[in-house]
C-alpha cells in the first residue's frame, strides 16, 4: 500500500520535501518553481526555477529546466531528498553592482554549514548577466557571458573542483 501511494503520489511528495527543506535552510530566499516531476529511475525535473531577491525588483536566477538525480532508496524509504546530480539547463544569472559597490547577490544569506554530500552540478548553455552602475571613477557597464558550459564535481567537504567555459560579449 505504501509503494502504491508513494507511486501515485510521488510528484507532490517531491514539491513537498523541496519546498520544505527550502524553507528550513534558506527561510529568507524567494525560490519558485513550475511543474515538478519525478520519474521511476529516481530523476526529478524541475521547471521554471527562479530565485529572487526579496528587496528587489527582478530575479538574480532563472533556470527554464532543472533536472535533478536523487537517492531513489532513501526517497522510496523515507520520502527523504539527498540530491545526488544537479543539471542546470540554459540558465540566467544577473549579476549587479550598485553605486555605492554592492552586489545583488550578497543580500543571500548562506545555505547553514551541512555534513551531507553535495552534489555534483553541471551547467548547459547558461548565460551570466553582468551590470555595474557608474560611479566617479567608473562608466555604468554591462557585458554578457554565454554558452556556459560547466562542470562543479565535489572535491572535499564544501569544496568544488570547477571547470567553465564561456564566450564573453
Amino acid at each position: 500500500a505504501y509503494v502504491w501511494q508513494f507511486l501515485t503520489d510521488k510528484d507532490r511528495i517531491v514539491r513537498d520535501r523541496l519546498e520544505q527543506a527550502l524553507l528550513e535552510k534558506v527561510p529568507d530566499w524567494d525560490v519558485a518553481f513550475g511543474t515538478v516531476s519525478l520519474d521511476l529511475s529516481g530523476t526529478a525535473r524541475l521547471s521554471d526555477v527562479t530565485l529572487r531577491l526579496r528587496d528587489r525588483e527582478g530575479s538574480l536566477v532563472h533556470v527554464p529546466e532543472l533536472v535533478a538525480t536523487l537517492d531513489r532508496d532513501l526517497l522510496t524509504r523515507s520520502q527523504m531528498l539527498r540530491i545526488e546530480r544537479i543539471t542546470l539547463h540554459e540558465p540566467t544569472v544577473w549579476v549587479s553592482r550598485d553605486a555605492a559597490g554592492s552586489w545583488n547577490w550578497q543580500s543571500l544569506t548562506p545555505p547553514p554549514e551541512s555534513d551531507a554530500a553535495c552534489p555534483e552540478i553541471n551547467i548547459v548553455r547558461g548565460t551570466i548577466v553582468v551590470h555595474s552602475a557608474r560611479t566617479d571613477q567608473l562608466p555604468e557597464t554591462e557585458f554578457s557571458c554565454r554558452s556556459v558550459d560547466g562542470r562543479l564535481v565535489p572535491s572535499g567537504h564544501r569544496r568544488y573542483a570547477v571547470r567553465i567555459v564561456t564566450d564573453v560579449d
